[in-house]
Formats: structure tokens, C-alpha cells, sequence
């Protein structure tokens, strides 16, 4: 349901003539940790980080959480917030989960700069219970 909205909101923006990218964070970290040149991954990480909406899906699934992914991931963040380019942020925890995880800094940041959106409680968006919410939704985002 999340990665759903998610994605209907990119397919919108492409729509729109911007450019967008869905990456999960565990595969934005494989790449990295990949033995490409310095050029090639300053590529890539260029590639990922400029696009006009940039969605990072599957928050906190990665299977070992190390500082290293904290730190790249903040960093992939923070570059974001500096060019003032539309993050989506996709996680299956709660905003005070999230912060457990990655530590105050980026919580302080993404909620100063990002719209977060609880679906706890909500159901699924999938269903037809919650559909008529779903197309208002995508309707005013046209």
C-alpha cells in the first residue's frame, strides 16, 4: 500500500515532464558497497541524488544496520535537502521507530523537511475499504 502511493505519486511526476527513481535503501547500499572506480560510483551516486523526485523504499529492512548505512543513507538525504529536491520516504516503522534506528539528526531533518504521513492504523490501501480515500487522494495531486 505505501510503496503503492509511493509509486503513483513518481508516476504522476513523470507525468508532470520531472524526472524520478524508486530505489529500495538495501540495493542503494549494494551499490555502493560494490568495487566500482571512485568515478563510476560518484555516477551513480550522482545518477540516484538528482533526479527531481527520488523515492527510497523499504526503510529499515536492511538486514544488518550498521553505521556505515546509517551514514550513507543520511548522507544521500542530507544532499537531497541541499538541492531542495522531493524525497518520498518508505518505511514500515513509526516516525519514533525511525528515529531509534538512524538517530536524531536525520529524524530532526526529515521532519523539518518532509510532509511524514502515518498509515498505521489505516488499513490496506489495496482494499476497496480505504479506495474511495485513495483516488481523492490521487485526484488532488493532479
Amino acid at each position: 500500500g505505501k510503496t503503492f502511493v509511493g509509486l503513483k505519486i513518481l508516476y504522476y511526476a513523470v507525468m508532470k515532464g520531472h524526472s524520478a527513481h524508486n530505489i529500495e535503501l538495501l540495493d542503494f547500499l549494494k551499490l555502493i558497497r560494490r568495487e566500482f572506480s571512485e568515478e563510476k560510483l560518484n555516477y551513480i551516486i550522482k545518477e540516484i541524488s538528482s533526479v527531481d523526485i527520488l523515492m527510497i523504499d523499504e526503510i529499515g529492512n536492511e538486514s544488518k544496520q550498521s553505521n556505515h548505512a546509517v551514514s550513507e543513507f543520511k548522507s544521500l538525504y542530507k544532499h537531497r535537502v541541499s538541492l531542495g529536491k522531493p524525497t518520498i520516504l518508505i518505511s514500515n516503522y513509526g516516525f519514533s521507530e525511525f528515529q531509534k534506528r538512524y538517530g536524531k539528526s536525520i529524524a530532526t531533518m526529515v521532519k523539518s523537511h518532509s510532509r511524514v504521513l502515518d498509515f498505521t492504523g489505516s488499513g490496506d490501501v489495496r482494499g476497496s475499504k480505504c479506495r474511495g480515500d485513495m483516488e481523492l487522494f490521487f485526484k488532488s495531486l493532479k
